[in-house]
């Protein structure tokens, strides 16, 4: 959410330049998704301790804390959602995302950065922006099924410009928060997908709001 409403329009036109640009340095790195044994943050599969404990920019601090709360308002969504809707979809994708929130938390505790979501409380946020475009959100989907797809996909592409721009700056630069963001960036791909393919069930040609057309056939096509 945050390159649609903080950044101008020429960032997000230049995504697809970003994505070309930092496509090497992607696949050189980890993609397999780090596995929550529980919902704490303390137990990764791939246990992030295992990368070297190094300084931390600020860029990459505010960078963290705008995700955790990101990926919060993608699973609070998708809570929602199944809650009115009562679709596999929705649950099982607010069960990744909740796995999301647990990798960034991760980080966040190893580098002793307050995490923003101190009372987990579905649909309150810190950021007032991210507690803005919660509501709209919302109130979207609860419109339709076929809007609380839509909702879904907007919020995965978003998502994945977010995460782009992240890797794409040289100030984030520490091996393990690239790993997670890497991993998160492959998980809002499958999301992406999932979405778009469950409106194509429901007779809806899904066409993408913020990511390019070049950028939106990759990853549909499964290259990202």
């Amino acid at each position: 959410m945050k390159s649609f409403n903080l950044k101008s329009i020429t960032a997000i036109i230049l995504i697809s330049f970003l994505f070309i640009k930092c496509s090497e340095s992607l696949s050189s790195e980890p993609l397999s998704e780090p596995i929550l044994r529980n919902n704490t943050g303390a137990n990764l599969q791939i246990d992030l301790s295992s990368f070297p404990f190094e300084s931390v920019s600020d860029v990459e601090k505010e960078g963290l804390i705008f995700m955790r709360e990101e990926e919060k308002l993608a699973r609070d969504i998708y809570a929602e959602m199944n809650s009115i809707y009562n679709v596999r979809i929705f649950q099982n994708i607010a069960g990744s995302e909740q796995t999301h929130m647990n990798s960034v938390k991760a980080l966040l505790d190893k580098y002793s950065i307050e995490d923003p979501v101190l009372e987990d409380v579905r649909g309150i946020f810190v950021n007032a922006e991210l507690q803005s475009l919660y509501q709209e959100l919302l109130a979207q989907g609860k419109t339709s099924f076929t809007e609380a797809l839509k909702v879904g996909a907007i919020i995965e592409e978003v998502d994945i410009i977010d995460l782009i721009e992240e890797l794409s700056n040289a100030a984030v630069d520490n091996q393990d928060i690239r790993f997670v963001y890497n991993n998160l960036l492959k998980g809002s791909a499958n999301h992406l997908r999932a979405f778009v393919k469950n409106l194509s069930a429901n007779g809806i040609n899904y066409t993408p709001q913020y990511l390019s057309a070049d950028l939106y056939e990759k990853i549909i096509e499964g290259q990202l």
